[in-house]
């Protein structure tokens, strides 16, 4: 089994409540053969950060190298919000994920460092 298939396996049931599921479907959009598919972006991905992704084209160039991690960490002072690491031969990042009820389950909030939930929105 590809190890990818696999690390999205392990992870659990599948949908909006599994920030490994929401970072899966981010990576398909982003690196679509086409060019980002910007309707499914728009919904895996906070409203707040929209205007920060441009086009996705840093994404776009990053991602299709990298191998995604089979588990999300939750930041440890704030369980909203997760950490999800790809990985290729020459780069390391990593999403931050917070989940938002409001809008139906976790979301991409940045791709690169990890943001700290301080800096990141939460539904109220």
């Amino acid at each position: 089994m590809n190890p990818d298939v696999a690390a999205l396996v392990a992870a659990g049931e599948p949908g909006p409540e599994n920030p490994v599921t929401v970072a899966a479907v981010f990576w398909t959009a982003v690196t679509e053969p086409g060019g980002p598919d910007l309707d499914i972006l728009g919904l895996v991905v906070t409203p707040e950060s929209w205007r920060w992704w441009g086009g996705f084209d840093r994404a776009a160039a990053l991602l299709p190298a990298c191998g995604m991690a089979g588990e999300a960490l939750p930041a440890l002072d704030d369980p909203e919000v997760a950490y999800l690491g790809f990985r290729s031969e020459s780069d390391d990042v990593v999403a931050t994920l917070v989940r938002r009820p409001r809008l139906g389950g976790w979301r991409v909030h940045a791709l690169g460092a990890p943001v700290r939930p301080a800096h990141v929105p939460h539904d109220s």
